[in-house]
């Protein structure tokens, strides 16, 4: 998932790929992970952080990708 994460964001990912990687993050159980992804792409991760809060570029970064889905 982190390949096809780092493949999308550099808009390398095939029309296939981008399915799968959405696929993957249509799971609910799968929010932890995608937002992990997106804090370390943005280089802003923070040690204290436990995964209880999120930046708000995280957050708008997830809804982008959640919109995705819904399309």
């Amino acid at each position: 998932m982190q390949d096809l994460f780092r493949k999308y964001l550099d808009n390398q990912c095939s029309p296939e790929e981008v399915k799968e990687l959405l696929g993957y993050f249509n799971v609910p159980e799968n929010e932890i992970k995608l937002r992990e992804l997106i804090t370390g792409s943005m280089e802003i991760a923070d040690d204290d952080d436990d995964g209880s809060r999120w930046s708000p570029a995280t957050d708008e970064m997830f809804a982008v990708i959640k919109k995705q889905l819904d399309s």
